[in-house]
């Protein structure tokens, strides 16, 4: 991912700011997990479309990216909403606090790390005990081991 920074800089304002049906799909899966009170990460937000989707069920979400420019398209589609914050950052990111979410989605980007092992060791850290993470992720050649890598690490 390191060298890709500048690719998804210069992608960002081809990505809709508008919801899918293939996220659509995901949260009605997903959203008998929500609770009104619950503080969620969205690693690799994107645009933001499942950080608004997720803010109508919780208290809080911040979502992360590590392109500025998806993050800044994030920003716009979401004026004066107190329950949303957008960073700049990685999974890895110091001001990530141990034990702090109640729930991380990581909707299509786990396929895109270099070491998802790692990245799934680090939600781990960040998620509160009994926590949750729900990723949709396509697997992909030699990535296909990352179901199993879910349930090792997450279970």
């Amino acid at each position: 991912m390191k060298d890709s920074k500048e690719f998804w800089n210069k992608q960002a304002s081809k990505f809709s700011v508008d919801e899918s049906k293939e996220l659509d799909m995901c949260f009605e899966a997903a959203y008998s997990y929500f609770e009104q009170n619950m503080k969620i990460l969205d690693f690799g937000c994107g645009t933001g479309i499942s950080t608004r989707k997720a803010s109508k069920k919780v208290s809080n979400v911040l979502g992360i990216d590590y392109s500025n420019e998806m993050i800044e398209l994030a920003r716009k589609a979401t004026p004066n909403d107190e329950k949303i914050e957008y960073k700049v950052a990685t999974i890895h990111d110091k001001s990530l606090n141990s034990e702090s979410y109640d729930m991380v989605l990581a909707f299509n980007v786990l396929h895109l790390v270099d070491d998802p092992q790692v990245a799934l060791k680090r939600i781990h850290t960040l998620l509160k005990p009994g926590g949750l993470l729900i990723s949709s992720t396509p697997c992909l050649g030699e990535k296909t081991d990352l179901l199993d890598s879910h349930l090792k690490y997450l279970s």
